[in-house]
């Protein structure tokens, strides 16, 4: 087994994966999603097939521009589109997309349900709303 840094091989992977990266794409559904090279410094998107998993495309940056660029590697037959919430996801598919369909990823729904649950709790817990069981009859 070699005795690599991880440093060593994640800069491998960052450099060379790009080559690795199909031309030829006609997928009917994508994935968009941001990653970090480096926590909290240096962010790219990366653009994958739906059913497969098979990454398209990999940008620089994280902002409306970086995932125009990456979504226009498969615009020409994306029916579907899957991201986050993020302001800039949404501009940028509605710009080099407008005819797919933006779908918002189940773990982002589930979050919010359960962000919007919580609160529901600690207002409740506080006596308020109509669930004030501490009121009497």
């Amino acid at each position: 087994m070699l005795k690599l840094p991880y440093t060593t091989v994640e800069r491998w992977f960052y450099t060379h994966a790009p080559s690795f990266l199909s031309n030829d794409v006609q997928p009917k559904a994508v994935c968009v999603d941001e990653f970090a090279f480096r926590k909290g410094h240096d962010y790219g998107v990366a653009i994958m097939d739906a059913e497969t998993g098979e990454v398209y495309a990999m940008e620089a940056g994280k902002n409306e521009e970086a995932i125009g660029r990456a979504l226009a590697h498969v615009s020409r037959s994306v029916q579907y589109v899957v991201s986050d919430l993020a302001p800039a996801m949404k501009k940028a598919i509605q710009r080099v997309c407008p005819e797919a369909t933006h779908v918002v990823d189940y773990f982002h729904v589930i979050q919010l349900f359960t962000d919007a649950l919580e609160r529901c709790r600690k207002y409740l817990g506080k006596g308020g709303g109509i669930l004030n069981f501490s009121a009497p009859l």
